[in-house]
C-alpha cells in the first residue's frame, strides 16, 4: 500500500520528463548510503514546524525514494497518484489542510482509516538544473488549518537549504573523485579563478609535474597565468578557451565546456586542455576547471593519420580514383571533388541527395543499381562477414554535358544506428568509360561477325536477301542500340528514277496508318518502295558517302521523311558497295546516346558483306531472267507472246492427267480466224500479224490466270480451261467473238475487221490423249465454219473418231 499516494492509476508522464530523470541521476543520490547532513535537516525541519512527519522524497520514473525521514519508516514506495508526483508533475508547492476533505485525496486508504489515518500534507519542490527532482514534505495525522503563510514560507526556505546542501554533497563528491583521479594519473588538473580578462591560477593537482613536466609545473603556481608556459603560437587560442567562460549567460548551459591544444614553450610537447566553466544559478562564472594530459603521442598519431591521407589522396589522385559518402539516415550524398570532376560539375554543386544522384543513373542502369543496393542494405552482418564486405556496381551516370559515362563504384556499409538499421555507406567511384569501350567494341565486334556469319548462311541456304536481312536486322538493332532503321537495295522505278527497296526495316508502325501502309507495301510489293529520295536516305546513296549525325533535322541532306518513317534526331547512313558503286543502304536512327565514326569501322565487315550480298542477288536475279527469257522462247509464239504448241501440248497432258485422277472437268477450244488468208493477200503480212496481235489481246483480256491460250497454228489458235465444263465455257469463248467482230485493226491508215470460228470440247473419259481431245474439238470447229463461220459450235458426245 502507498502510505502517501493512491492507487488509481499513473498520471500523464510530463514532457520534460526525460530532462528531470537525467537532471535526478547526476545528483547520485538514489541508492546512496544516509547522508547525515540530509537527516539533520529533516529532523530541524520537523521540529521547527511541530510536525510528526517530514520527509525528503526523489521521484524517479516509477518509484519514490524516502531520502531522509522523521516519523516514517519505509524506504520506498510507487509513484503513481502520490502527493509528491503532484508537487513534481505541477512544479509548486501543494498544500492540504485537511486530505479528508480533498476530493483529490480522501477516498485514499491512509485517509480514510478509522485512527492514525492521514490528514494534513504541505510539500514543496526541490530543484536542479531548472527540473523538480522531488520534494521537501511535512505530514500530520490531523488537520492543520494553523499552517500559515509564515509556515509556508519556512517551508521553502527549509528547501532551499536542503538543495544547497545536495549541491554541496555534489562539489564534495567531485573534489574527492577529482584527488583521487589526478594523485597518480596521466591527467592533471588546474582550477582558474573567474577573472573576467586574465583568469589565475587558484589550485593545481598534485601530479602536475607529471603531466608537463617538472620545469613548467614550477612556473605554475597559485596567481600566475598559463601563459607563462605556453607557445606564442598557441596563446591566442588558449586565452580564447579560458575567455569564453566568462561570456556563458544565464539561461546557457552552466558547464560549457571547450577542448584546445597547445605546445609547451620549453619542450615543443603537445597538451590538450579541457575546460569546464563552473556557473552559479545566475549564471554567473565562478570558477574554471582545467584538465590536462600530454596528447604528443596523440597528435603524432594525427599528423600521421593525416600524411597517411595525404598518401592516399595522391595514390587516389594519381589513380582517378573518387570517393563518396552516403547519409542513408539524411539521404545525402557527399563527393569528393574527383567524382564532381568525373562529371563535369565543381565540387560546390555537387551536393545531392541519394534521389538526386540515383536520377543521373541512366534509365536502363537505375533498376539494376537500386536492386543491388536494396539487397545488400537488407543483409545483416554475419552475411556480410561470410561474403565479402565490399561489393561492387557498374553503371552509366550523366554527365552535365549531357552524355553518359561508365563508372564502377566499390561500396562498404560501416555503421548502423541504435535500432540496427543501416545509417553509412562510403565508397570508391571510378571512370571506366574507356575500359567499357573497349570492352563493349570486343563483344560487338564478337557480335558483329556472327551477324556476318548468319547472313551469308541464310543467303546461302535460303537463296533470299530479304530473309537474311530479316534474320539479322533486330540483332542488329540491338548491337548498335538504335531505335530505327532498316536496310535498303538500290533500284530503279520503270521511268529510269533511283529508288530504295527495303526488305526489312524496323520501327515503322508509329501509328495505325503508317502501319497499315507498311504492312500494305510489304505484301504488295515485297517490301517498301521508296521513291522520294530527297532527305538523308537518298542523299547516302546518292552521293555514295556516309552520314553520321546527331542533329539529324538540320543535316543539309535532310527534307522531308518517306511515309511512315519517324523522325530523326541522330543518324547513321552507310552505303553499301560493290566494286566501289552503291548497290544499298545501311540506315539506323535515334539511338539515345547518338552515333560516332568508330560505330561506321565497326560494321564494315558488315555493311562489305551485304555489298556483297546484294550484288550476288542481282547477279543471281539477271541469271534467273535469262532462264525465263529462254523457257518462253521455248515455250511461247515469238509473235503473239502466247503458249506455242509444245507448250500447250505439255500443259494438256498435264490436265489430262488431273481430270482422269480427280474427275474435275476441263474444256478446250480450238479457234480460227475467218477469212485470215484475204487479209494477208489483201493488206500484206504487216497488217496480218497486227491482227493476231490483237486477237491475243482478246484472248488475255477474258481468260482467267488459269486458263491457257495458244496459237498453235498460222491463224489457228487453242484454249485450255480447267475445271470448267463445255457450258461453263461458252460464256468467256463467246465473249472474245463478240469481242474481234466488234474490233477494228488499224495499220497505216488501213482497217481491218475479222471475226473468229471456235469450236468447243468437254473431256471424257473415252479421250485418252491431247490429240484425241482437239480431234473432236476439231470436227466442232469444222461445222462451226460449215454453219457460216462467226460462230461458235460444241462437239456433241458419241463415239471418238480417230
Amino acid at each position: 500500500m502507498n502510505p502517501i499516494g493512491h492507487t488509481e492509476g499513473p498520471l500523464p508522464e510530463p514532457s520534460q520528463e526525460p530532462s528531470r530523470l537525467r537532471a535526478l541521476s547526476r545528483l547520485e543520490l538514489l541508492d546512496s548510503p544516509p547522508d547525515p547532513e540530509l537527516d539533520r535537516l529533516t529532523a530541524v525541519t520537523a521540529a521547527s514546524l511541530g510536525m510528526p512527519i517530514c520527509l525528503i522524497t526523489l521521484v524517479d520514473r516509477d518509484r519514490i525514494w524516502f531520502k531522509s525521514k522523521v516519523g516514517f519508516d519505509l524506504v520506498e514506495a510507487s509513484r503513481h497518484g502520490s502527493l509528491c508526483t503532484h508537487v513534481v508533475d505541477d512544479g509548486h508547492a501543494l498544500l492540504c489542510p485537511d486530505l479528508s476533505q480533498d476530493s483529490r485525496f480522501s477516498h485514499h486508504p491512509l485517509v480514510r482509516r478509522s485512527q492514525g489515518g492521514l490528514r494534513f500534507y504541505a510539500g514543496t519542490p526541490l530543484w536542479f538544473s531548472d527540473q523538480a527532482v522531488g520534494t521537501l514534505c511535512v505530514m500530520d495525522t490531523r488537520p492543520r488549518p494553523d499552517f500559515d503563510a509564515a509556515r509556508q514560507a519556512l517551508l521553502a526556505d527549509f528547501a532551499q537549504v536542503v538543495c544547497d546542501s545536495i549541491r554541496s554533497r555534489q562539489v564534495k563528491l567531485t573534489a574527492e573523485r577529482e584527488r583521487a583521479l589526478f594523485s597518480d594519473g596521466p591527467v592533471a588538473a588546474l582550477v582558474w579563478d573567474n577573472h573576467p580578462t586574465q583568469p589565475r591560477i587558484k589550485h593545481r593537482s598534485d601530479n602536475l609535474a607529471k603531466v608537463i613536466g617538472p620545469e613548467v609545473a614550477m612556473a605554475l603556481t597559485a596567481g600566475a597565468s598559463l601563459d607563462t608556459c605556453v607557445d606564442p603560437r598557441d596563446a591566442a587560442d588558449v586565452r580564447m578557451a579560458l575567455l569564453s567562460h566568462s561570456h556563458v549567460g544565464a539561461g546557457l548551459q552552466p558547464h560549457a565546456q571547450n577542448q584546445t591544444r597547445f605546445r609547451l614553450n620549453v619542450d615543443g610537447r603537445w597538451i590538450q586542455l579541457i575546460t569546464v566553466g563552473d556557473h552559479d544559478a545566475q549564471g554567473k562564472l565562478q570558477r574554471i576547471r582545467g584538465y590536462l594530459s600530454d596528447a604528443s603521442r596523440q597528435k603524432q598519431l594525427e599528423l600521421t593519420i593525416e600524411s597517411t591521407k595525404e598518401r592516399l589522396h595522391l595514390a587516389m589522385e594519381s589513380a582517378r580514383i573518387g570517393a563518396w559518402d552516403m547519409d542513408l539516415i539524411a539521404q545525402k550524398r557527399l563527393c569528393s571533388p574527383r567524382v564532381a570532376s568525373m562529371i563535369g560539375h565543381r565540387h560546390e554543386e555537387l551536393e545531392l541527395t541519394a534521389e538526386e544522384w540515383v536520377a543521373l543513373v541512366h534509365p536502363f542502369d537505375r533498376p539494376g543499381l537500386v536492386e543491388k543496393i536494396t539487397k545488400r542494405l537488407a543483409m545483416t552482418d554475419e552475411e556480410i562477414a561470410n561474403g565479402r564486405e565490399l561489393f561492387a556496381v557498374e553503371y552509366r551516370v550523366r554527365h552535365k554535358q549531357g552524355h553518359y559515362i561508365w563508372v564502377q563504384s566499390c561500396a562498404r556499409l560501416v555503421s548502423r544506428d541504435n535500432l540496427g538499421r543501416p545509417s553509412r555507406i562510403v565508397g570508391t567511384l571510378i571512370d571506366i568509360t574507356e575500359a567499357k569501350a573497349a570492352e563493349q567494341l570486343r563483344r560487338r565486334q564478337q557480335k558483329l561477325l556472327a551477324l556476318v556469319n548468319t547472313t551469308q548462311r541464310t543467303f546461302l541456304q535460303d537463296k533470299s536477301l530479304t530473309a537474311a536481312c530479316e534474320h539479322i536486322f533486330e540483332p542488329l538493332l540491338e548491337l548498335t542500340e538504335s531505335r530505327f532503321g532498316f536496310i535498303g537495295i538500290c533500284e530503279q522505278t520503270p521511268d529510269g528514277q533511283p529508288a530504295l527497296r527495303v526488305p526489312s526495316v524496323s520501327n515503322l508502325s508509329w501509328d495505325t496508318s503508317s502501319h497499315h501502309w507498311q504492312q500494305r507495301h510489304r505484301h504488295a510489293i515485297k517490301g517498301v518502295l521508296f521513291t522520294e529520295l530527297d532527305n538523308l536516305f537518298g542523299y547516302v546513296v546518292t552521293h555514295n558517302t556516309v552520314v553520321c549525325t546527331n542533329d539529324a533535322v538540320n543535316h543539309p541532306g535532310q527534307n522531308t521523311n518517306p511515309p511512315g518513317i519517324p523522325e530523326l534526331q541522330s543518324f547513321t547512313g552507310i552505303p553499301l558497295r560493290y566494286d566501289g558503286q552503291v548497290v544499298g543502304l545501311l540506315a539506323l536512327g535515334n539511338r539515345q546516346e547518338g552515333y560516332e565514326p568508330a560505330m561506321v569501322q565497326m560494321l564494315e565487315p558488315l555493311t562489305l558483306t551485304l555489298g556483297t550480298l546484294i550484288h550476288a542477288r542481282a547477279v543471281e536475279e539477271e541469271r534467273a531472267r535469262a532462264e525465263r527469257q529462254l523457257v518462253q522462247q521455248a515455250t511461247a509464239d515469238a509473235l503473239t507472246g502466247l503458249a506455242n504448241r509444245r507448250r500447250f501440248f505439255d500443259v494438256s497432258m498435264g490436265l489430262l492427267a488431273q481430270c482422269r485422277r480427280y474427275g474435275t472437268p476441263a474444256t478446250v477450244a480450238l479457234m480460227d480466224l475467218d477469212h485470215f488468208k484475204q487479209v494477208n493477200d489483201r493488206h500484206g503480212h504487216a497488217m496480218g500479224d497486227a491482227v493476231l496481235k490483237a486477237f491475243s489481246g482478246v484472248l488475255l483480256e477474258v481468260l482467267r490466270e488459269s486458263d491457257l491460250a495458244a496459237r498453235v497454228g498460222g491463224e489457228e489458235f487453242a484454249v485450255l480451261l480447267p475445271s470448267t465444263t463445255a457450258e461453263e465455257a461458252q460464256i468467256p469463248l463467246e465473249r472474245i467473238r463478240q469481242l474481234l467482230s466488234a474490233r477494228v485493226v488499224e495499220l497505216e491508215g488501213q482497217q481491218v475487221s475479222v471475226s473468229v470460228s471456235i469450236g468447243v470440247c468437254e473431256w471424257r473419259e473415252e479421250l485418252d490423249s491431247p490429240d484425241a481431245w482437239l480431234a473432236q474439238a476439231d470436227q466442232a470447229l469444222y461445222a462451226a465454219k460449215d454453219g457460216g463461220r462467226n460462230r461458235l459450235c460444241v462437239a456433241p458426245p458419241g463415239v471418238v473418231s480417230r
